[in-house]
């Protein structure tokens, strides 16, 4: 369960660290103008972002959560 959430959000926060950067970029007199509140909208959208695979793989999982067999 715990990759389920990992690799998505990794991709995300990437995601949207380039896309901050582009900012960076191309817009550099207005990226430092932006405030913290621009970091923290940022940020919770790539968690945002997360949470349906989050739920997804959690009721894909709920089917099997007492099957304990172990293939060699």
């Amino acid at each position: 369960m715990f990759f389920t959430i990992v690799t998505p959000g990794a991709g995300w926060i990437s995601l949207v660290i380039c896309i901050d950067r582009l900012i960076c970029v191309f817009l550099p007199i207005k990226y430092l103008k932006l405030t913290s509140r621009y970091a923290y909208i940022i940020m919770f959208s790539a968690i945002a972002c997360t949470i349906p695979t989050f739920i997804l793989s959690g009721l894909a999982s709920y089917e099997v959560r007492d099957a304990y067999t172990v293939m060699l």
